[in-house]
């Protein structure tokens, strides 16, 4: 199940903000977008989800994301953002039922559906959270917290918008290993990642994006070089690799 954008684009009040872009991510695949702040991939991403306007293609395993109701695009991918607070007084396991509306019929009660909820929960390391009150929660605790309830989603295709932002290393660590699995057992994950190391460990693909335009993509290997840190960041970088996994590492100058 691969995605595939052609001539997509994103404005905001008649600003181009995402310009056209050509993109096919790999099916059962992590793939990493990376770029400087400013560069457009929270509104790449946002724009993919239906979230924002957009204009151009995007279709997912063949299907138009675009065209589709809301409903069903839900029950097809979900959205991890960087911050979401709510005005509501919820507890954490109902935000993680949350993700089980795109399931259920229209005006009907909601479903426990115990099973999907607590196996969400217990993947993300937040059982013993689930009667807390969301408000109350560390911001890396509501990042994990907003994966559990994409995960209730049961999504083929998953968006994450800095998904290792608000959390200590270990967590860190720890979320890019669920998306690596996640991909393996057959979703189709982009995520938006600040750091170019953790970006080169855990994918399988990067797109490099700057100023809405995509400047490169491919291997991690292939994109995060030297020259495309220097056009792109505008720093001096070194490009190490792995002595265990192979992979590159990003040294900064």
């Amino acid at each position: 199940m691969s995605l595939a954008l052609r001539d997509f684009t994103v404005a905001i009040r008649d600003r181009t903000i995402v310009h056209p872009v050509d993109l096919s991510l790999p099916a059962g695949a992590v793939s990493a977008l990376v770029g400087p702040n400013g560069a457009g991939k929270s509104t790449l991403l946002r724009g993919i989800a239906g979230v924002m306007p957009a204009g151009g293609s995007a279709r997912f395993d063949g299907e138009d994301l675009l065209g589709m109701p809301r409903r069903a695009r839900a029950r097809m991918l979900a959205v991890v953002e960087q911050d979401v607070t709510t005005e509501f007084s919820l507890d954490v396991r109902s935000a993680v039922e949350l993700g089980r509306t795109p399931h259920r019929p229209l005006l009907a009660p909601a479903a426990p559906e115990d099973d999907v909820i607590d196996r969400s929960l217990a993947t993300v390391g937040m059982t013993e959270f689930a009667e807390r009150d969301y408000s109350t929660l560390s911001g890396g605790e509501r990042q994990r917290v907003q994966l559990a309830r994409a995960l209730a989603q049961e999504p083929r295709l998953l968006l994450l918008d800095e998904p290792t932002n608000h959390l200590d290393i270990r967590a860190q660590l720890d979320t890019l290993a669920l998306l690596r699995s996640l991909a393996d057992d057959g979703a189709t994950v982009f995520a938006a990642l600040h750091d170019l190391s953790l970006a080169a460990g855990y994918a399988d693909h990067v797109v490099a994006l700057a100023a809405g335009r995509v400047v490169a993509e491919g291997a991690p290997a292939e994109v995060l070089t030297p020259d495309l840190i220097r056009e792109v960041y505008r720093v001096e970088a070194t490009v190490l690799t792995h002595p265990v996994t192979r992979r590159p590492i990003i040294a900064f100058e």
